[in-house]
């Protein structure tokens, strides 16, 4: 009878194709998001990871000792700072004269959707990035509300009235 052989034990070797992630590859997409490019077209560059690639390396666990943990930190800095470069943008383009007095009226109303459209876009972002520049919720009630406490009977009570005159036919039931 054949001697079973006993498994080889395996080094510890990393499985998988090796990271394209390096120091200088994140300072790259960091610099250029911070300058305002979008990741799709940084992505799009040749030489630049495929924008599932760098979403991997944000959003995947990776161990303490990765190099890619400290990504999602230097790459929310680098979106903080777009923010704030489109918020300067918005002030740009609404303050553009440039062909205010020549031209004809449609081109000039195409031109003005344009630019609508260009702040819109960017105030839509600044607003999701930086809270201070998203729109302020106002609650009513003056200066000092009154919190309202209910207890478990009364908020019962409540729920069914509402609940009755949203379908007055099942309270009949």
């Amino acid at each position: 009878m054949a001697k079973k052989r006993a498994p080889k034990k395996r080094a510890d070797k990393k499985r998988g194709r090796p990271t394209l992630y390096s120091d200088a590859l994140a300072a790259t997409i960091c610099k250029r998001l911070a300058k305002g490019d979008s990741l799709r077209r940084i992505c799009q560059t040749p030489g630049m990871p495929h924008v599932d690639t760098v979403m991997g390396w944000l959003f995947d666990t990776h161990p303490k000792d990765d190099p890619r943990t400290e990504f999602s930190l230097r790459y929310a800095h680098a979106r903080k700072a777009q923010a704030e470069l489109y918020a300067d943008d918005i002030i740009e383009i609404a303050d553009d004269e440039k062909d205010d007095d020549v031209g004809d009226l449609a081109m000039s109303s195409a031109r003005l959707a344009r630019h609508r459209l260009r702040i819109d876009a960017r105030k839509w972002i600044v607003s999701r990035l930086l809270p201070r520049y998203a729109d302020k919720i106002v609650h009513e009630g003056g200066e000092k509300p009154i919190p309202i406490k209910l207890e478990g009977r009364q908020l019962a009570r409540g729920i069914a009235l509402i609940l009755n005159r949203a379908d007055p036919k099942k309270g009949k039931e």
